[in-house]
Parts: structure tokens; C-alpha cells; sequence
């Protein structure tokens, strides 16, 4: 996959940025958003600090304290994912990132999730987004068919199952 950025310093401050994140509070969050604005100062072409800061931006957008700021972070959150997918059109985080966000912000459905078969990750991070537009029982297959893929799963992996199955109406799992 090759280096992430030149840059030793940015890419310090991307893993500063990216430590921050996982500990989702919402003061965690202000300071991974610092973290990788700094890292896209240094190196405006990261897509792995895009990627993270639209994943941040996205988190906060949930406790935003009113629809437009909400609506705001979650412009940016999909301006850095476009941002991102231009630079590397082949890179699967930000096509991931990208395609979860047009499912929350546009209900962008058709299309947006591509082949997703053979990656595991993509599979559960699908079935989470896309359990939230309540279509049919597509996330649900896809969350069930990501744990088959990798048996040795992360943890995180049954937050899109049982996302998905509450939107499939199937509580019996």
C-alpha cells in the first residue's frame, strides 16, 4: 500500500489525530480534529488523514448543538472524503468513508456501495451505514457474510449485525 506522507510529522500528528478519535468523547474528538488539520497543513494530499478527519467530522455531527452546525460537519465530513477519493480513486477508506457518507447525507443508495463481496471491513461498515436508510435485508447479509470472511473478527463487527438486524426487523438473532 505504500507511504501514507513524506512527512514524518504529519503522519505523527495523523496517529496523535487517530488515537484521539478512538477514545469518542466529545472533547476527544475536538482534539483529533486539531491533530489532523495540522497533519493536512503539513501534507495537503493525505487521504488517510482526510479520511480520519471525515470520520470525526461525521461523530460530530451527532451531538452537534443544532441542525445547521450538524449539517456543516457533515459538508465538510463529505467534502473531505470527496477530496480524498480524488486524490487516491482506488483507495478503499476513502471509497468506503465516501459511500457511507452519501448514505447518511443523501440516501445516495444505488450504486454507492460497489463490490464489497471479498473485503470484510468494506462488508461490515456497509451493512452499518446501510441499515440506517431501512431498505431490505441486504445489510443483514452483508453483516452476517463480513463475520463468515473473518472469523477472527474485531468486536466492532457486531454493531453492524445488530444494526442491521434491528432495521430488518429480525430481533430473534
Amino acid at each position: 500500500e505504500g507511504r501514507p506522507t513524506e512527512s514524518l510529522e504529519a503522519y505523527e500528528l495523523y496517529l496523535l489525530g487517530a488515537e484521539a478519535k478512538h477514545r469518542f468523547t466529545p472533547e476527544s474528538s475536538l482534539e483529533s480534529v486539531s491533530y489532523l488539520r495540522r497533519a493536512l497543513e503539513i501534507d495537503p494530499d493525505f487521504v488517510q488523514a482526510m479520511v480520519t478527519l471525515s470520520i470525526v467530522l461525521l461523530y460530530q455531527a451527532d451531538y452537534a448543538p443544532d441542525e445547521a452546525s450538524a449539517e456543516a460537519l457533515m459538508i465538510e465530513a463529505s467534502r473531505m472524503a470527496d477530496m480524498a477519493v480524488a486524490i487516491d480513486p482506488n483507495n478503499p477508506d476513502a471509497l468506503l468513508r465516501l459511500a457511507c457518507l452519501r448514505t447518511f447525507t443523501q440516501a445516495d443508495l444505488a450504486g454507492a456501495w460497489g463490490p464489497t463481496e471479498r473485503n470484510p471491513d468494506v462488508l461490515a461498515v456497509a451493512a452499518w451505514c446501510y441499515s440506517c436508510a431501512d431498505h431490505d435485508q441486504s445489510p443483514l447479509h452483508w453483516a452476517k457474510q463480513a463475520i463468515a470472511l473473518n472469523p477472527g473478527h474485531p468486536d466492532w463487527y457486531l454493531a453492524p449485525v445488530a444494526m442491521a438486524a434491528l432495521y430488518a426487523g429480525d430481533l430473534d438473532l
